[in-house]
């Protein structure tokens, strides 16, 4: 399980990306969906992540500077549209070859996931 919370700066513009939510001060963290798709996707367990608070995540070998509030800043490749992106409405429409993503991917991740889908 892992959460999807994205908080735009007061211009509208995403800057960051909460990579774990902590419950109250001293609780526990969820992962971002996002970071529980690459710990999936690249074949680890739940022992391979984990967080220092404010400071760093962790998965496997790679560390993840974060934010005093566990965000990572992002680093956009180029202008608005260069990386392309899909409403949760627009992937639960797609149908179940995955088509709406399948035709947008590009390259190496293409390949990979035709593998996946057509299997």
């Amino acid at each position: 399980m892992g959460h999807v919370n994205l908080r735009l700066d007061d211009d509208g513009t995403l800057r960051r990306i909460p990579l774990a939510l902590r419950f109250g001060d001293t609780g526990p963290a969820l992962p971002s969906l996002s970071v529980v798709a690459s710990r999936l996707g690249a074949g680890l367990g739940p022992d391979a992540l984990s967080l220092i608070y404010g400071e760093t995540l962790i998965l496997e070998d790679r560390r993840i500077p974060l934010t005093r509030d566990n965000s990572a800043v992002l680093n956009y490749f180029g202008p608005s549209g260069t990386i392309p992106t899909w409403s949760i409405a627009q992937v639960e429409a797609a149908d179940l070859a995955g088509r709406v993503v399948k035709t947008h991917l590009s390259g190496h991740l293409r390949k990979r996931c035709r593998q996946k889908i057509d299997k």
